[in-house]
């Protein structure tokens, strides 16, 4: 692969599981901080890594040019196969973490060992996606996401994602 094949491949597999919550932490919300009501903070925090990555793919049509169609396909893929994918890891990784506080090493080390089975078939979905979006673009389409892709490239050589445009 040429480096700039490379490039975009990892920027699309970084997009994808930014996509899909796995790489961005949410912090946890105080109700003294603006956050939600308590009792609804595990509601909210599940269902944050799902609002991100719909937000990521309307924030990628809208960059990119996607036609309505291009943009039901990749929202239909990542339904279909990220989404469970990301849920069952997210069930494991509690559960884990439940287990591990409950001092129950054997089932915390059992379930740590499916969460990163599971962890690493959500990765290959997450570059599926990547060659999904690849596969369905025009030229000049793919000329732009070489374009955010070098800015992104910048921004995460500065230590991060801070200057991304805000729309």
């Amino acid at each position: 692969m040429r480096p700039s094949h490379k490039k975009i491949s990892l920027s699309l597999a970084l997009l994808a599981a930014l996509c899909t919550g796995t790489l961005a932490a949410q912090a946890q919300q105080r109700p003294d901080r603006g956050g939600p009501p308590p009792g609804q903070e595990d509601r909210q925090q599940m269902d944050a890594p799902q609002k991100r990555g719909e937000k990521l793919i309307e924030r990628l049509a809208r960059r990119l040019g996607l036609s309505s169609d291009q943009e039901k396909k990749l929202k239909d893929y990542a339904e279909s196969r990220v989404k469970p994918l990301r849920k069952e890891t997210m069930r494991l990784h509690r559960e884990a973490g439940r287990a591990t506080l409950t001092g129950d090493s054997g089932k915390a080390d059992a379930l740590h060992q499916q969460f990163l089975a599971k962890e690493a078939q959500l990765f290959r979905a997450q570059q599926d996606l990547g060659k999904e979006l690849r596969g369905m673009l025009t030229a000049e389409q793919k000329q732009r996401l070489e374009e955010m892709s070098k800015k992104m490239d910048e921004r995460m050589e500065r230590g991060g994602p801070e200057g991304d445009e805000q729309e």
